[in-house]
This record gives C-alpha cells, structure tokens and sequence, in this order.
C-alpha cells in the first residue's frame, strides 16, 4: 500500500496549491508557477480547452496539464513582494515533498519497502531545493531570452531537458547535486531510446486524462486530481524502475534508502485510503473558493437590485429608431454585500470580500413528447456567489474611479 500513500502526498501538494491560487485572487498575488492555470466564472477554461500530452516529471501536477486550480475568475497576475514570499514558501514545500515522493517511490519500486516518508524529505529536501532553485532560475531565463530571441529560446528548452534526469540520479544513486547534473546529459543520451517509448506512453496518458477537467466543476478537479495523481505516479515509478536498471546493467552503484521499514503498516496504509477521498473533497472545496469566507467576519447589508432590458416605448418611435429605450423591472433581485462605514472623509482605497447575489438566469427546459423534443428557455432566480476586489484610484483629471 506503498502506492496509496504516495498517491496521497501528490494529492496533498496539489490540494495546498489550490488553496494558496484562491488566496492569491483574493489577496492580490500571484502564485509562479502556477498562476497560468486559472479559469473563468463562466467555467470555461482559460488557457487549456482541448487535449494537452505531457510527461509527468519529477511529481504529478495539475499544471502539466494546463488545467485549472480555481473557478474563480483572475485578471492579470500580480507580482510583488507577497508573490515571492508565498512563491518561495511553496517551492521550499515542493523541494521536501517532492524528496519525499521520490525516496518513497525508489524504495517501493525497487525494492517493495515501505520506508518512513518524513526522513526521506530531510535526507534529499537539500538537493531538491538546489534543482527547485535551478529549474526556475532557468525557466526565467529562458522566458527572457525567448521574447527577444525566439530561436535561441526553443534551443536553450531543448537543451534543459538533457539534465532532466538530475532528481532521479539524487535519488538513485544518493548523490550530491553537482554529481548528478555533471551525469545527467551524458546519461541522457545514452539511455534515450530506452526511455523514449516510456515517454510515449507517458503522453498518450496524459493526452487521454487532460479532457477530464471539461467535466462539470466539481468532477472537472476531482477526476483529473485522483486519474493524473494516480497514473503519474505509476509512469515515474517505470522511469525510475528502467533508469535504475540501465544504471546497474552499466555497472553503477543503486544503493537501498539508508531507512528503515515503516513498522505499523497497516495503521499507515489505513490512514493512506481514508486521505484520498478526504483530499478529494477538499480540493474540490477550494477550487471552489469557498474557503476564502473564512476572511468574512460581521454580516452583510442586502441591496435591492432591479432589471434592465431594452423596450420599446413612445421614445423609440418618436425618434425613429434612432434611440433605444430601456425598461426596468423590479423582482427580487439582491446582492448581499458587506460595506465599511463610506460618510467619513478618509476612505478606503481598497475593497474586497465575498457577495451574493440574486439574479434571473434563463434555464433551459426540455419536455419530451412522443417522438418529439420541445426546449423552452424559462427565467429563473438564481443565487450566486462572488469573490469581488474593488480598488479605489484617481485619475489624471483629478475624478476618482473605482477599479474592478
């Protein structure tokens, strides 16, 4: 039950990066890397709509798939000092996770151990941070360069992927990480073809999972989170598994985890199976942004809303069409908001905070009768909550404008 817990440790990483995503909309950061992966309130996602292959390295993650963290909706992304703090906290996580996943995955694929998964963090959490630190300082650069130069770009990508072995050789063989990225390229080379029919199916995996977040929101996470978390972590125990063997076939040293076996097991791999539904609704809970309400403290002022659609009225014709005429209905439209006291001089610059609101939404009806289908779009009340920021800003001619 090695597998299961490993399982549950990407799951965890992934479910701590969607609650940090949905902070960060809330309190105006941006979380690298993997800020790129938003979607919008409408549900459609922003970036990714079709099929993406990729090959799961290093950790199973959401953003290899281009999938969404959040169905809350994002502007652009924020950088400050903020979003490098957080973004450095979450690499430094990643770095003792992902030394966590890969010491417990060699030991079950290697050796069918089920070895203590905390020790391995501290024993590779250095060298992951080393390799954390030199993958994005490259990724920056590479960024960088591609804008100017898009060539030189798409050539210096091709050539990071030759030291995409270092984590695995840290951890194969226990070495240090300038070692391990000294060998990476040339081991690179030498076993492509062996890993290249892996890789294959690797993409042929992820190209069948990606479609899963068109599903509906809360499906649209949670099948991609347990499928992706669970498979990905069966494709890097191949890797690892074939890399270790190439390894020992050449004559290098493959040493066992200096731990020793886990020994209530069964009390481990029981808490392993509760955690993988319990993440699976908590992640669907913070992709939801739900847990953003936990910053709403007080209650909040009801607003009475009101309709607005275009008419015709004596205004229309008297004009000769030339004027559209509104015409406005009151129901029992709200919006339930919390307001600070505004009648003082010194306002605010910024709002934010959780509202709902009491809306029509025309729903689609379908009646069947014999052998004939009958849609009908019917207006309907319907309550919705959003996640709102205003800014408070002036502008060159001294008038004051707010700022969605």
């Amino acid at each position: 039950m090695a597998y299961t817990r490993l399982v549950a440790l990407v799951m965890a990483f992934e479910v701590l990066v969607t609650v940090v995503t949905g902070l960060g909309i809330y309190w105006d950061f941006s979380l690298f890397p993997y800020s790129q992966s938003s979607i919008a309130a409408t549900g459609a996602a922003v970036q990714a709509t079709g099929f993406q292959a990729t090959i799961p390295l290093y950790m199973p993650s959401l953003a290899d798939l281009k999938m969404p963290y959040t169905y809350l909706e994002t502007r652009a992304q924020s950088w400050g000092i903020a979003a490098i703090v957080v973004s450095a906290a979450v690499m430094v996580v990643q770095s003792f996770v992902r030394g966590m996943y890969l010491g417990g995955l060699k030991a079950w694929v290697l050796n069918s151990r089920t070895v203590p998964l905390i020790r391995c963090g501290r024993h590779y959490f250095g060298r992951m941070l080393a390799w954390s630190l030199f993958q994005n300082a490259t990724g920056v650069l590479v960024v960088f360069i591609a804008v100017a130069l898009i060539p030189l770009g798409f050539l210096l990508m091709f050539a990071l992927l030759f030291y995409s072995l270092t984590p695995y050789l840290i951890v194969l063989q226990n070495i240090s990480f300038g070692e391990a990225i000294a060998k990476a390229p040339r081991l690179f080379r030498r076993y492509f073809r062996s890993l290249f029919p892996l890789a294959l199916l690797a993409m042929l995996c992820t190209l069948l999972i990606s479609p899963f977040h068109l599903l509906a929101p809360q499906w649209g996470y949670a099948v991609p989170l347990l499928v992706y978390a669970s498979v990905g972590t069966l494709l890097i125990g191949a890797l690892m598994r074939r890399l270790a063997l190439k390894l020992t076939l050449d004559g290098a040293k493959v040493p066992d985890e200096p731990f020793g076996e886990i020994r209530n097991q069964r009390a481990v791999n029981t808490v392993s199976m509760l955690l993988v539904p319990v993440l699976i609704f908590a992640g669907i809970f913070a992709a939801s942004g739900r847990h953003i309400c936990v910053f709403q403290f007080g209650g909040k002022e009801r607003l009475d809303g009101f309709l607005y659609r275009t008419n015709f009225s004596d205004v229309f014709y008297a004009s000769q069409m030339m004027y559209t005429a509104y015409d406005f209905v009151k129901e029992d439209y709200t919006l339930d908001i919390k307001l600070p006291d505004l009648s003082q001089k010194k306002k605010p610059g910024e709002l934010r905070g959780i509202a709902e609101i009491t809306w029509q939404v025309n729903e689609e009806i379908r009646m069947v009768q014999g052998n004939t289908t009958r849609v009908e779009l019917k207006p309907t009340l319907h309550k919705s909550r959003l996640v709102y920021r205003l800014v408070r800003e002036t502008a060159s001619n001294g008038i004051i404008i707010t700022r969605v």
